[in-house]
């Protein structure tokens, strides 16, 4: 639907700046130039072109609307693109947090997994969830028995200072599970 919406916005435009165009110029666009601008704009443009600017003058506009016309195709590929990543983001957050947080039963190493992705999409987009999935990634090293990775993860979690509950949830598992966690302080 965008995309028919889009077709139709570039010809109304193109049809607009040849008649604003002819105007300022003194040309005179027959009928029959007018149906082929808006039907076809890649005949009827360059003729208009040619015919209101001589030929010097209407290569040199045909060359800029060619350039003009790339742009246009490159932004709109980019936007799908973009487009395509951010649907598949979000898409994949909610199962992939529901399986990091330990809400879906499943294996530590899948939870661990699953905050893997989150992290590194995560750092990506700079979302403020990132630190959120290490201390989740964490948590389910200690479970598995990899301090040291739990430690690494809780304390990069702790540095990114997102959430001051968060810290404070860091900060009461690495005294409850026993990990040296320096950044915390002392066990209140």
């Amino acid at each position: 639907m965008g995309a028919v919406a889009a077709v139709f916005l570039l010809i109304f435009l193109n049809v607009w700046w040849v008649l604003r165009d002819s105007a300022e110029r003194n040309v005179t666009v027959p009928y029959y130039l007018k149906i082929l601008v808006a039907s076809g704009a890649v005949i009827g443009l360059p003729i208009y072109l040619f015919r209101s600017r001589r030929f010097p003058g209407g290569l040199l506009a045909m060359a800029i609307a060619i350039c003009i016309g790339l742009l246009l195709i490159a932004s709109a590929a980019m936007g799908a693109l973009v487009g395509e990543q951010a649907a598949t983001f979000f898409d994949q957050t909610p199962k992939h947090w529901s399986r990091c947080s330990g809400q879906d039963n499943v294996s530590l190493d899948s939870r661990i997994e699953s905050c893997t992705t989150m992290i590194d999409s995560f750092r990506a987009w700079k979302h403020k969830k990132s630190a959120d999935a290490l201390f989740q990634r964490g948590r389910a090293y200690h479970e598995k028995g990899d301090r040291e990775r739990a430690i690494a993860d809780l304390t990069l979690a702790y540095r990114m200072r997102m959430d001051p509950k968060l810290e404070k949830a860091i900060c009461e598992f690495s005294h409850q599970a026993d990990l040296s966690i320096f950044l915390c302080g002392a066990r209140r």
